[in-house]
C-alpha cells in the first residue's frame, strides 16, 4: 500500500507530500521498513484544489500499477476544505483519504476516515522509524537534500518542518494499516487482488 502524506501549507507555507510504501514483509509485532519513494514541497500559490487534483493523480498512479493507496491529509484549519476536496476528487477510484487533525491531546479519537491525533503520536511515530532505521529515503527524490535537512534540524531540537511533517504523518498512518486496510475494506468492497 502506498500511503500519501500531505502537509497543507497554508497562503505563505509551502504545502508538502510524501509517499512511503513498505519494504519487505512486515515481522509480527514489528514496524514496517517503509521507503521514501516521493518527496515534494509544492509550490507557493496553487490553488488548493489544484493541490488535491495533483495528489489525487499521483495517487491513481499507484492504484493503476495494482496498489492500494491511502492519502492522509492534515485536516487542521484550511485542511478541512482540502480534505473535502481530495474525497471527491477520488470518490470513484481506490483511493481512501483520511483527514488527521493534529491536537494536542493524549488519545486518538473519532473514526476513519476522520480522526484526531495527538501531536506527539505523530512526532513520536517518526521519532522511532529514525531511531530504528525503519525508513530509507530513496536517492534522486526532488526534494530529498531538503527532507534530509528539516529531519535533521528536528532531531536537534528545531520545528517539523513541512516535508518531515507530511513524512511523519505517512509513517504514523503506515504504522496503523490494519485500521486502514478495514476501512478500504468496508467502503470498497471488490479491492484489487493485489490488496492485503
Amino acid at each position: 500500500m502506498a500511503v500519501f502524506g500531505l502537509d497543507i501549507g497554508q497562503a505563505a507555507d509551502y504545502a508538502a507530500l510524501t509517499v512511503v510504501v513498505p519494504e519487505g514483509a512486515r515481522p509480527v509485532g514489528h514496524r514496517p521498513k517503509l521507503a521514501v519513494v516521493h518527496v515534494e514541497r509544492i509550490p507557493l500559490g496553487v490553488a488548493y484544489a489544484d493541490m488535491a487534483g495533483h495528489v489525487v493523480e499521483a495517487a491513481r498512479q499507484y492504484v493503476a500499477a495494482g496498489h492500494p493507496a491511502v492519502i492522509c491529509a492534515d485536516r487542521t484549519g484550511i485542511g478541512r476544505a482540502v480534505v473535502e476536496q481530495l474525497q471527491q476528487a477520488s470518490a470513484e477510484d481506490q483511493i481512501a483519504v483520511l483527514g488527521l487533525t493534529w491536537t494536542g491531546g493524549k488519545n486518538v479519537t473519532g473514526e476513519w476516515p476522520l480522526i484526531n491525533v495527538p501531536r506527539q503520536h505523530i512526532v513520536n511515530a517518526l521519532a522511532v522509524a529514525l531511531e530504528q532505521r525503519a525508513l530509507r529515503i530513496l536517492p534522486g527524490l526532488q526534494d530529498r537534500d531538503a527532507l534530509a535537512r528539516e529531519l535533521t534540524q528536528h532531531q536537534h531540537g528545531d520545528h517539523l518542518g513541512d516535508l518531515a511533517a507530511s513524512l511523519a504523518m505517512a509513517v504514523w498512518t503506515a504504522d496503523h494499516l490494519a485500521a486502514t486496510a478495514r476501512w478500504l475494506t468496508h467502503n470498497h468492497p471488490d479491492p484489487p487482488e493485489s490488496r492485503t
